[in-house]
């Protein structure tokens, strides 16, 4: 990778080396991105959930549910030019420049391509579980009513019944698709013993049995529910600091309702990434050629960085659930070179 940096970094430099000009160049810094991939499963309850237990001993969600957990992570490193180590020197001819300056020099264009913008995270449809096992959504119900007649002996009170219509309750509703469903499977272990007035067989009774049985289960979903899943991505940049006291750094948290993101909620817990630098040997400041250390006053000098080899912790919680080793430029240390002018 640092062979493909160095011919990149060469090939940018070249046409200003051939040219004489002066070089501003950047020292190297790391960059992580912590991208994450989540699966999200979502749990529609049917609208006659609660009554599942009572009409067909059936232990099912009665409200909605939604659980949320993580696939996978992934920490992707970057090199990129430091804003806060900006260098210039005045290169001559000398091809040993070239080789140095390309671990410090990192150019870049900065122009931005125009993209589409997409969703990161789609909208979650609505439950849907069509008409399936209402009748109507109004019953008959007898009600008696007394009349009173008045006649010489007095008053003469009796009873007279008529119906009124009125519309369903979700417990009537859910007591119909009940009995739909016990009757079909009645239905369907009558026709496959023979049990029934109408002879079944061959291509017959398959058929009848693929349609009680489909009557079943669409009835049978109002009580169980359904569940959907999803699956989204979230990336998250982490910047080690040379100057901070401790290089632990929170990259994202992820709340008990599935969210994840940078903001601390109530019930979430913290993803950080924790760096432990090795110790970088000092660079002896006498390590010029000889006839360069004997004319101070026309050298110049290029900066680089050695990184620092660090061991990467991923924390969840507290708790680690990756390690691994990585260089970390910033947090490594700076040396320079002598340059003839």
């Amino acid at each position: 990778m640092m062979k493909k940096i160095a011919a990149v970094a060469a090939s940018l430099l070249l046409p200003l080396y051939a040219l004489a000009q002066d070089v501003t160049y950047a020292l190297p810094f790391t960059t992580f991105t912590v991208e994450v991939h989540a699966v999200e499963e979502i749990h529609h309850a049917g609208p006659y959930s609660p009554y599942a237990k009572d009409l067909l001993n059936l232990n099912v969600p009665a409200s909605d549910t939604k659980k949320t957990w993580i696939k996978e992570i992934r920490i992707v490193p970057h090199l990129e030019a430091d804003p806060w180590a900006q260098r210039f020197t005045a290169p001559a001819g000398n091809s040993s420049l070239l080789a140095m300056s390309a671990q410090g020099l990192i150019a870049f264009g900065d122009g931005i391509e125009g993209k589409d913008l997409r969703w990161r995270f789609q909208p979650v449809d609505a439950p849907s579980f069509g008409a399936s096992g209402i009748t109507g959504p109004m019953k008959l119900v007898n009600q008696i009513e007394y009349k009173v007649e008045h006649t010489e002996e007095g008053e003469i009170r009796y009873p007279v019944e008529h119906s009124v219509s009125m519309a369903k309750t979700v417990e009537d509703k859910a007591g119909e698709a009940a009995d739909a469903i016990l009757q079909a499977r009645k239905d369907r272990h009558n026709i496959a013993i023979g049990n029934t007035d109408a002879n079944y067989s061959g291509e017959s009774m398959a058929a009848a049995l693929a349609e009680l049985t489909k009557i079943e289960e669409e009835y049978l979903l109002l009580f169980t529910g359904y569940s959907v899943t999803r699956e989204f991505s979230a990336s998250f940049e982490v910047m080690p600091s040379a100057t901070a006291r401790t290089h632990r750094y929170t990259a994202f948290y992820m709340a008990e309702d599935g969210y994840i993101g940078r903001e601390n909620r109530p019930r979430s817990k913290p993803y950080e990434l924790e760096f432990t630098p090795v110790s970088v040997p000092d660079v002896k400041t006498d390590a010029a050629p000889a006839d360069a250390r004997k004319k101070p006053e026309k050298l110049g000098s290029i900066h680089y960085r050695i990184p620092a080899i660090c061991r990467l912790r991923l924390l969840e919680n507290g708790n680690p659930v990756l390690e691994q080793r990585v260089p970390v430029y910033q947090l490594g240390r700076e040396a320079e070179m002598p340059i003839n002018q």
